[in-house]
């Protein structure tokens, strides 16, 4: 945890590592703490099972996350970028990687 890689271009922290789900990393930009990642993570398998659903099937185009951090709520919109990278970007500038 806490490893900087380049993800798409952009500098990334890695915050999660194999966490099932259909997923391997989470990572996110400058302006996506950790803690925000593991928010947008949460929001984002709520109701999936982590050994039966891959969340490129059950991807949520658009959630709201309270930032452990700042305590506020930020929306996010979540896409697939390729057939391994999905993203969800918003909020003050803030990308979460996932794949």
């Amino acid at each position: 945890m806490g490893k900087d890689v380049t993800i798409a271009g952009a500098p990334a922290t890695v915050c999660i590592y194999g966490d099932g789900w259909g997923t391997n990393v989470w990572a996110g930009n400058a302006n996506a703490s950790c803690e925000f990642v593991s928010a947008v993570h949460e929001e984002l398998i709520e109701g999936l099972d982590p050994t039966r659903d891959n969340i490129r099937q059950n991807l949520k185009p658009a959630i709201t996350v309270t930032s452990p951090v700042t305590q506020q709520s930020y929306d996010m919109t979540c896409v697939q970028r390729n057939e391994e990278l999905l993203s969800c970007t918003g909020g003050a500038n803030a990308t979460v990687f996932f794949y």
